[in-house]
């Protein structure tokens, strides 16, 4: 187990609000650590710095009508389970299964070895 600060993002589907990921795990990646390494941190500078630019980024992308709307970017504090799982401050769960699905990625080769039989 491992902290970390993850850039994430709120989205709404269907009126339904859900906070993931703000990018993608990394494909072919040997562990959850390395696969959330593009969106999840050691650091909470270096997470906040990230939020910060992809904030500035979609409010230019917003004020030049490239963008209708944008979403909001945040920084939370989680604990990285070995299973992919990540348990928020506020209780909040996010699992590998709904991480991966969301982006519309398989689940890593190593997932089965993390999660046990």
């Amino acid at each position: 187990m491992t902290t970390k600060f993850c850039v994430m993002s709120k989205v709404t589907f269907a009126h339904e609000v859900s906070i993931l990921p703000l990018w993608s795990p990394f494909d072919g990646a040997s562990s959850f650590e390395h696969a959330y390494s593009s969106f999840a941190f050691d650091d909470e500078t270096q997470a906040n710095a990230e939020a910060r630019e992809e904030e500035a980024e979609l409010k230019a992308s917003v004020e030049s009508g490239q963008l209708t709307d944008a979403d909001d970017i945040m920084v939370m504090k989680a604990i990285l389970q070995d299973d992919g799982t990540l348990e928020f401050e506020d209780g909040a769960v996010l699992t590998a299964e709904q991480i991966y699905s969301h982006f519309g990625i398989d689940l890593p080769p190593f997932y089965s070895i993390a999660k046990g039989p």
